[in-house]
């Protein structure tokens, strides 16, 4: 069964966190400016290592994906046969997780629940971040891999925000501009962030956490209409 957890690999907002006090401020980005963000990006994520759940959200992921198993189950406990079983699950996966048909037209589904899982929820969180992002989103969205797709997105969708940041003077602290940009932009309030009040003096643990808050929030929204 798919683990629900690895949605959380979409959170890499603490990398750029990290690495955006120590980038430059020019009066104009440039294309030199960006490779600089991605490889100071690039080097937090390597000193960091493979990604682990922050302490905050360890427990939130495992409920999550417990309440999801349990909502499908409800729903889906007449179904007879993997054929119905499986019908039942992608139904059920949809109603929560697409809300606007995009969803539903790029995953029909699959035999392998996992794959089904994966392009529905991972594809969905990736598509919710791209709306995000308006004009400047990635238009070259790959459902067939959509958590390498996702996260992509994401890795977009900060570089956006630090880059807005930075070049509208906002260098001196450029951790509270790029912080106030992250949660408006996802929506977040502080009863969302309230876990990560914690970690606010270690930029890439409290960066990541803040994508941790926005995905969870995503999740629980969507099982709540599954």
């Amino acid at each position: 069964m798919f683990r629900h957890r690895s949605l959380f690999a979409v959170a890499i907002a603490g990398a750029l966190l990290a690495a955006c006090q120590h980038a430059p401020a020019p009066a104009k980005q440039s294309s030199d400016d960006t490779d600089v963000l991605e490889q100071a990006m690039a080097k937090e994520v390597k000193t960091h290592g493979k990604y682990a759940p922050s302490a905050a959200f360890k427990a939130k992921a495992d409920e999550l994906g417990l309440r999801m198993m349990e909502r499908i189950l409800s729903k889906c406990v007449d179904a007879t046969g993997a054929e119905s079983i499986g019908a039942c699950y992608h139904e059920r996966m949809l109603q929560g997780f697409d809300t606007d048909g995009t969803i539903k037209s790029h995953c029909p589904q699959r035999d392998d629940l996992e794959a089904d899982m994966k392009c529905i929820v991972l594809g969905g969180i990736g598509h919710e971040l791209a709306t995000k992002m308006g004009k400047n989103a990635p238009t070259s969205f790959d459902w067939s891999d959509p958590e390498t797709s996702a996260n992509k997105v994401a890795m977009a969708f900060v570089l956006q925000q630090v880059r807005d940041c930075l070049s509208n003077g906002a260098a001196s602290d450029p951790k509270d501009c790029v912080t106030a940009r992250f949660t408006k932009a996802l929506d977040l309030t502080s009863s969302d962030l309230e876990p990560c009040n914690a970690l606010i003096d270690e930029d890439f643990k409290y960066g990541q956490c803040i994508g941790e808050a926005f995905s969870y929030k995503y999740m629980s929204t969507a099982i709540a209409r599954m």
